[in-house]
């Protein structure tokens, strides 16, 4: 028979078990290969608001019951402040960065602190405030000694040798109020993104002005990150996400929608809490129903992980942090089911079992004219290279 001598290529597979490779296909469930790394009965409190991996490798994650250190097995937990009859707990961390080596700057819904990751000892700052207020993002400049830190009464600029707090006042914003600022971001040259509760605002790295955009005065700002080609990611809480050229500030929506007409998308309506990057092509978003990934090559939005989807028999909820690892893998803070690692080349397709002859399968191998045949215990299934069934 003339169909025998064709090429094949044949895979080695486990009968009954969902997991053949064939180049560019991987037979699994849906969705990338999310890996749990801390059991919830180790961490102080299953809610990872922020991650951070510091210059010798180990992992800081914010909890709503203090800072965690995890070394790839093990967690340790870091929460009192002070000595004796003046210890008291730090609590919810919502926000870590790393500056000047061995410290930890580490913001809380009560104040900002210094944390020695050798010592082990936090230090507060004081912000020149009444109050301690809540502190919601932090960012090291990079280019001189000054760290920018956005809290619930406005814009603080800190030295970060002589820890000497400074209030930025943005624009019209009163002397006895402050504008509610939730998130931070640096492009390259050195200009300060700043996301409020009523708006994008952009303070200019060289000669300090500052710029309103106006068409965003009624969104809600919660996330901000600048990616690799120094475009400005907006995470808002309602109103979608946008991106903002840091060069000549055009603003569009996912889908290539301008900022007054944009198309709804899946993001709509929901509470964006984080970014990452884990190359030039993808982006990464954590957001209130789940994980999303945003790919510029195709301006297609998938969603990855939903709050509904289990992962070790459990629920995942709203996607409250993400870090790229210097490995390039991703790290994935959830608010109530602890932290995921996902490895971003293991992306799984799926070949739904009512489209097979049997679910249960006994060999799989590819003509080289790109049909995929699938061998079960009632016959034969044919599917094209995008996972389409030809026939049974």
């Amino acid at each position: 028979m003339q169909f025998v001598k064709e090429k094949f290529v044949v895979f080695i597979l486990i009968i009954n078990v969902y997991i053949y490779t064939i180049p560019g296909f991987v037979f699994a469930s849906s969705e990338y290969q999310i890996k749990p790394l801390t059991k919830n009965d180790t961490l102080p409190q299953n809610s990872i608001i922020a991650i951070h991996q510091d210059m010798q490798g180990f992992v800081w994650l914010g909890t709503q019951d203090g800072l965690v250190k995890y070394d790839g097995l093990n967690v340790r937990t870091f929460r009192n402040v002070g000595v004796k009859e003046e210890l008291r707990t730090i609590g919810h961390i919502t926000c870590i960065a790393q500056v000047l080596n061995e410290k930890l700057w580490v913001g809380t819904r009560k104040g900002l602190y210094v944390f020695d990751t050798l010592t082990h000892k936090f230090t507060p700052i004081p912000l020149n405030s009444n109050a301690s207020p809540k502190i919601n993002a932090i960012v090291d400049s990079k280019y001189n000694n000054d760290v920018w830190v956005g809290t619930d009464i406005g814009l603080i600029k800190v030295n970060k040798r002589s820890l000497e707090a400074t209030k930025i006042k943005l624009g019209q914003e009163s002397e006895e109020g402050g504008i509610r600022i939730k998130s931070l971001a640096l492009d390259k040259s050195n200009n300060l993104w700043v996301g409020t509760t009523s708006g994008l605002i952009l303070l200019d790295g060289a000669n300090k002005k500052t710029k309103y955009f106006s068409n965003s005065k009624t969104y809600n700002i919660r996330s901000l990150y600048a990616d690799g080609n120094d475009q400005i990611w907006v995470g808002t809480a309602g109103n979608g996400v946008f991106v903002v050229d840091s060069t000549d500030h055009s603003v569009h929506a996912i889908g290539n929608s301008s900022l007054e007409q944009k198309n709804r998308t899946l993001l709509d309506g929901e509470r964006i809490f984080a970014f990452a990057e884990t190359d030039t092509n993808s982006i990464w978003i954590g957001a209130e129903s789940g994980l999303y990934l945003y790919n510029h090559s195709s301006n297609q939005l998938n969603q990855i992980v939903s709050h509904q989807s289990k992962v070790s028999d459990k629920l995942i909820g709203a996607i409250t942090s993400l870090y790229t690892e210097k490995s390039g893998l991703l790290l994935v803070g959830s608010w109530s089911d602890g932290l995921h690692r996902i490895d971003p080349k293991s992306f799984f397709k799926s070949v739904s079992p009512q489209l097979l002859k049997d679910s249960r399968v006994t060999s799989i191998v590819q003509h080289r004219s790109k049909l995929i045949f699938i061998g079960t215990l009632n016959g034969l299934s044919i599917f094209d290279r995008n996972l389409s069934l030809v026939t049974n």
